[in-house]
């Protein structure tokens, strides 16, 4: 991917995930296909903020891909319990401010 292409994918996460304030950082992941890696706003226990991931999972991966164009895969970061797709190559493209 060219450093053009890369910055136009990290700029369109970032954007995307500053337009949903249920969204606390964004990170890219792998290597070759879109991975991104979510965490979501605390919402009162782990189960609640499940819940949200479940409901709108679908909605936000289609959000990405029309913003990118290319198939994404969308993947929740539970801070509390961790993540392999965060032990692969990560760089953190979105954090809201606060944190």
């Amino acid at each position: 991917m060219t450093k053009t292409k890369e910055k136009h994918l990290t700029d369109s996460i970032a954007q995307w995930a500053a337009g949903n304030p249920s969204i606390r950082r964004a990170w890219l992941y792998g290597n070759g296909n879109v991975n991104v890696a979510i965490e979501l706003e605390p919402a009162g226990d782990s189960e609640e903020t499940l819940v949200a991931w479940m409901a709108h999972a679908g909605l936000w991966r289609s959000q990405l891909q029309r913003r990118i164009s290319v198939p994404v895969e969308l993947e929740w970061l539970d801070p509390d319990v961790g993540s392999a797709a965060l032990t692969e190559a990560k760089r953190l493209v979105y954090e809201r401010a606060g944190y």
